[in-house]
């Protein structure tokens, strides 16, 4: 699974929080079900973390703690989200 996750200055504080919050509770069925998870977390840049990878290893915490603030440009990750889905393990 792909994720997007908007980490501009409009979603700082508690609605980052809870979207953090409801990637965490989602991972655990995807490591039930032995899927990958990766997340993109955005404003105007993109930051890629496989928070389930397909070998197993997990960056949740450089992920929980890392934000960006600033403007948003959907574009950008989508375009990246759009890449990962077309990469044979992601597909």
């Amino acid at each position: 699974m792909v994720a997007l996750l908007d980490s501009s200055g409009s979603m700082s504080g508690e609605p980052e929080l809870a979207a953090k919050v409801l990637l965490l509770a989602l991972s655990h069925k995807l490591v039930e079900e032995r899927r990958p998870l990766r997340a993109l977390l955005f404003s105007v840049q993109v930051q890629s973390y496989d928070l389930i990878g397909t070998d197993g290893s997990s960056q949740f915490l450089d992920f929980l703690c890392h934000s960006f603030g600033g403007g948003t440009d959907f574009d950008v990750a989508l375009r990246q989200g759009i890449r990962c889905l077309q990469e044979p393990e992601w597909q």
